[in-house]
C-alpha cells in the first residue's frame, strides 16, 4: 500500500514539471495558432495598415513592402500595386472591436492608353476616366475578413464613350509644343474604335472605402488606395 501511494505521487510530480516546462504541448489550439494574430494571419505573412481606430490587414504581398510602397495621407492609405494584386481575389480582414457599425466598399478607375512600339510615348491619364460605382463588400459569415473578388473583362474594359479624333484632339494639345515628329494621326486612324489595337484600357486605381461609426457614435470614413500604374 506504502508503494502504491508513493506510486501515485511520483507521477503527480512527473506530470506538474511536464506542465511547468512544456506548456504548449497541453494546449493544442495555442500551439498551433501561436504564430497567428487575431485576425487569423500569420504574424509574418501579413501587412497590416492602421487608419485612426481600423486596423486593417492583407497577406503579403512582396512588392508591397518594399520602400516608400506605402504611404499615408489623411484618412488614406496608399498603396503602389504595379504587379496588379488588387485585380485578382484578395482577402483582407478588419479589426471591428472598434467600431458600432461599418460599411465596406469599392470603387475602380479606368484609363486609356496607346501601345506604341515606337520611341514616342503619350501619357492619356488625364484624359477621361472610368470610375465605377460604389459596390458592398459583404464580410464571410460571422466574421470580419472581407473578399474582394477579380474583376472580370467586361469590368475592366469600361470606359466613357470615346473617338478616335477625340484622342487625336488631345494628343495635339499635348504635344505641339514638342515638335513630334512622329504621326499619331495616321498611327491611330488604322483603328476604329478604342475598344481595337493600338488602344488599351486598364485599370489605374481600387479603392477599398470603410465607413461607420466608433463606440462613441463618432462617424468615419477610411480608404486604402491601390495605384496601378
Amino acid at each position: 500500500m506504502k508503494y502504491f501511494y508513493k506510486s501515485i505521487i511520483f507521477n503527480i510530480l512527473i506530470i506538474s514539471l511536464t506542465t511547468i516546462l512544456f506548456p504548449s504541448c497541453n494546449n493544442k489550439d495555442s500551439y498551433l495558432n501561436s504564430d497567428n494574430d487575431e485576425f487569423g494571419f500569420e504574424k509574418m505573412d501579413s501587412i497590416a495598415l492602421q487608419l485612426e481606430q481600423i486596423r486593417v490587414l492583407f497577406p503579403t504581398v512582396d512588392q508591397w513592402e518594399e520602400d516608400q510602397a506605402i504611404t499615408y495621407e489623411k484618412d488614406s492609405a496608399i498603396i503602389l500595386d504595379r504587379g496588379g494584386e488588387m485585380l485578382l481575389d484578395k482577402s483582407f480582414t478588419i479589426n471591428i472591436d472598434a467600431t458600432k457599425s461599418i460599411i465596406v466598399e469599392q470603387q475602380y478607375e479606368t484609363v486609356l492608353s496607346i501601345i506604341n512600339s515606337g520611341d514616342e510615348d503619350i501619357n492619356l491619364s488625364q484624359f477621361k476616366k472610368y470610375e465605377s460605382p460604389w459596390t458592398k463588400i459583404d464580410p464571410a459569415v460571422s466574421s470580419n475578413k472581407y473578399t474582394k473578388n477579380a474583376y472580370t473583362v467586361d469590368e475592366i474594359k469600361q470606359f466613357p464613350p470615346t473617338t478616335i479624333n477625340e484622342v487625336l484632339d488631345y494628343i495635339f494639345m499635348q504635344t505641339r509644343t514638342t515638335q513630334s515628329e512622329f504621326d499619331w494621326n495616321k498611327y491611330l486612324k488604322q483603328t476604329k474604335t478604342i475598344n481595337d489595337f493600338p488602344f488599351n484600357i486598364k485599370i489605374s486605381k481600387i479603392t477599398i472605402r470603410m465607413r461607420g461609426e466608433y463606440l462613441n457614435n463618432q462617424p468615419f470614413k477610411k480608404y486604402i488606395v491601390f495605384k496601378l500604374i
